[in-house]
């Protein structure tokens, strides 16, 4: 995958790791990178540009962690449909993780990771983003019921691979418009 054109936001309290975290990101091709110490400088970032992707540790020390800038960062649209958000951590304690999950990044990289983790990861996001793309944009501007739509046209595609990330979507779309049977069906 060619990251050169990608611009990526790093948010990482400690130096030394956000320091190798870019060193990783210079050796995929990656040009455009802007780094941020805590929470809340990553969220002034993310209101000054928009970034194709966002690294950010969960444990980000005073002040806000990673899922409270991936919450701000969703509630104010910050990120567009297409951009990737992956939570990076060394905490693997199962309330941690599902407490991460609940925010819905788009993936969770476990610290220490390599360049090959990091590189693989964000490469399935981007693949996962482009595919769920049709989607993803009319939920963003509101149009739900072309999104349901959307989800039902890639459910018979028979992508197997997404599948289950489609019916999800689809899922909750349901729960939006309070077609509650719906949702019912499509978790069972």
């Amino acid at each position: 995958m060619n990251f050169d054109s990608k611009k990526i936001l790093v948010i990482e309290d400690q130096v030394i790791i956000r320091e190798t975290i870019k060193h990783i990101l210079y050796s995929l091709g990656v040009r455009h990178i802007v780094e941020a110490g805590t929470g809340v400088n990553g969220i002034v970032e993310m209101r000054r540009s928009q970034f194709d992707i966002v690294l950010c540790d969960y444990n980000l020390g005073d002040g806000k962690n990673g899922q409270q800038v991936l919450e701000e960062a969703k509630h104010f649209k910050l990120l567009s449909f297409n951009a990737v958000f992956i939570m990076i951590t060394v905490e693997q304690s199962k309330n941690m993780v599902l407490s991460a999950l609940d925010c819905k990044p788009d993936d969770y990289l476990i610290k220490p990771f390599n360049r090959l983790q990091l590189s693989t990861r964000i490469e399935r996001c981007i693949v996962r983003k482009e595919y769920l793309a049709s989607i993803e944009r009319e939920i963003d501007i509101g149009n739900i019921y072309q999104a349901i739509q959307n989800c039902e046209k890639l459910l018979q595609q028979g992508n197997r691979k997404n599948r289950l990330h489609v019916l999800k979507i689809r899922a909750d779309l349901a729960l939006v418009i309070r077609d509650f049977k719906a949702a019912e069906r499509i978790y069972q």
